[in-house]
C-alpha cells in the first residue's frame, strides 16, 4: 500500500517507525526535517517529499500536524476523492478536517500513542471501514469509540491523567 504522511513530528515518526516493516512503500513530508530524514536513511521503503506530492502519491494519507498548522497547509493542497484520509489531529473534529481536505473523505481520526512505533498499543479510533484493521489490528489493540463524545471523554481523561 501506499501511504503518504503530512507532518513528522513525534507520533506521527512512531506511526512510521510502526508501519513501515510491513511492506508499505510511505512518503513523508519534510515538516520535521530531521526525523524525516532520520526515517528515509533507517528505512528502505520511506522518502521524503513536499506536501502536495505525497499527497498525490499515497493511497491512504495519514495527517499528523497541529491544528493550527493544519488550518493553514491543508487548504493549499490538492486533494482527490480517491483519497483515504486518516487524523491524527485530536483537537478537531472528523468534520473540520474533512472541511480542510475537501474532496477526498476524512474516514477515521485515531489517537495513535508513541509506543505505536514498537507494537502492541492501544489505539483509539473513531470512524468506520477496515483501513485501520488492515493497518494496525496484527500489531495494536485498537479500541473503536462510536460518537465524537466518546473521543472527547478520552482526550479530557488523557489529559488529567497525563501529569
Amino acid at each position: 500500500m501506499k501511504l503518504g504522511v503530512i507532518g513528522t513530528g513525534t507520533i506521527a515518526t512512531a506511526v512510521v517507525h510502526g508501519l513501515a516493516g510491513h511492506d508499505h512503500d510511505i512518503i513523508v513530508s519534510s515538516r520535521n526535517k530531521i526525523n524525516a530524514e532520520m526515517l528515509a536513511e533507517r528505512y528502505d521503503n520511506v522518502v521524503i517529499d513536499d506536501n502536495q506530492n505525497v499527497i498525490s502519491s499515497s493511497d491512504v494519507i495519514f495527517l499528523g500536524l497541529m491544528p493550527e498548522t493544519a488550518k493553514d497547509i491543508l487548504p493549499s493542497l490538492v486533494f482527490e476523492n480517491r483519497y483515504k484520509v486518516i487524523s491524527f489531529i485530536a483537537d478537531l473534529s472528523l468534520e473540520e478536517i474533512q472541511s480542510l481536505v475537501a474532496p477526498a473523505h476524512v474516514d477515521w481520526l485515531m489517537l495513535p500513542y508513541p509506543n505505536v512505533a514498537t507494537g502492541h498499543s492501544v489505539i483509539p479510533y473513531l470512524g468506520q471501514g477496515q483501513i485501520i484493521s488492515a493497518l494496525f489490528e496484527a500489531h495494536h489493540d485498537l479500541t473503536h469509540l462510536e460518537t465524537s463524545g466518546e473521543m472527547k471523554a478520552l482526550l479530557c481523561a488523557q489529559a488529567v491523567l497525563s501529569p
